[in-house]
C-alpha cells in the first residue's frame, strides 16, 4: 500500500484503518484478523485471556511495523507514504513505541513478527529498513496466512467459516473440516496465492452444487452449516469483509 488512494485498493485498504497522525492500531487489528485469523486487539492492554502466546509485548511489537506509515494529503486526495520513525518521544530515530502495562508501568516494543525468532526491528529509518514490507514478507511466510485466506474465501461463499466464532485465536480452537482448510490452504499457497482459482475449487465443489438451503432450515438453526452440506440463503446475510 503505498503512493495515492485514486484507483489503488491497497491504499485505500490501509486509509480505512489508519487514523491521521501515527495511529496504527486499527490497521493492526484488521490485518491481523484478515490475513492470520487471529484477534489481537484484546491484547493491546493486557495478555491474551484465551492464548497464552499472545502477550501485550507481542501486540506492540506487531504494531511497531506500521509505525513508519503515515496517512498525508495530496492534491488529488489522500496517500498512504512512509517516513521515518522517530518513536514515542518524536527525538530518538531508534526509540521503540512507548506502552502501558495493565499495572501502568510504561515499557516500549520493536518491531518483531509474532512467534519469530529474529532479532526485533530497532532502525526506525526506511532508508534501513521498510518495517511494512518485513510484515508483508513474514505474513505471507506464516502457516496462517494461506489458511486464513482460505477460510474468508469459503465463508464468503457459504456463509459461514471452518472456524466459529470466526478470527477467534482460542487455544485449542480446531476447524471444523481441519483436513478440508488445510487441503484447500496448501493448493492456494502453491497456486501462488490465486485467489480466482481458489474461489473455483470452491464454487464447483459438490457441496456449492447441491439445492440452497434456507437459514430457517431447521438443520441449519441447529447445526450452523450443517457440515456444509450445501450453502445457505445469503440474501438476508450481511456480507464478510474481504481484504
Amino acid at each position: 500500500a503505498q503512493g495515492d488512494a485514486k484507483n489503488n485498493p491497497a491504499v485505500n485498504f490501509m486509509l480505512a484503518h489508519q487514523s491521521q497522525g501515527r495511529a496504527q492500531v486499527a490497521a493492526t487489528d484488521k490485518l491481523c484478523r484478515m490475513f492470520l485469523n487471529a484477534e489481537m486487539q484484546c491484547a493491546r492492554c493486557h495478555d491474551h485471556p484465551f492464548d497464552a502466546r499472545l502477550t501485550q509485548e507481542t501486540y506492540w511489537e506487531t504494531a511497531a511495523f506500521l509505525t513508519q506509515m503515515r496517512k498525508v494529503k495530496t492534491p488529488s486526495g489522500w496517500a498512504i507514504v512512509d517516513r521515518d520513525d522517530f518513536g514515542t518521544d518524536g527525538k530518538s530515530i531508534d526509540e521503540a513505541d512507548l506502552f502501558y502495562t495493565a499495572n501502568r508501568n510504561g515499557s516500549v516494543a520493536y518491531a518483531r513478527f509474532p512467534g519469530s525468532d529474529e532479532p526485533a526491528i530497532q532502525s526506525g529509518r526506511v532508508k534501513d529498513v521498510n518495517r511494512r514490507v518485513k510484515l508483508a514478507e513474514a505474513v505471507v511466510d506464516s502457516e496462517q496466512f494461506a489458511a486464513s485466506v482460505t477460510e474468508q474465501l469459503w465463508k464468503r461463499v457459504f456463509g459461514t467459516g471452518f472456524i466459529r466464532p470466526s478470527g477467534m485465536s482460542r487455544k485449542g480452537t480446531n476447524p471444523s473440516h481441519r483436513e478440508l482448510l488445510d487441503g484447500l490452504a496448501r493448493e492456494f499457497r502453491q497456486s501462488g496465492f490465486d485467489v480466482k482459482k481458489s474461489l473455483r475449487w470452491i464454487l464447483r465443489s459438490s457441496a456449492f452444487e447441491r439445492e440452497e438451503r434456507k437459514r430457517t432450515d431447521p438443520l441449519i438453526a441447529r447445526q450452523g452449516s450443517d457440515a456444509f452440506s450445501s450453502f445457505m440463503d445469503l440474501r438476508s446475510a450481511p456480507r464478510p469483509e474481504l481484504g
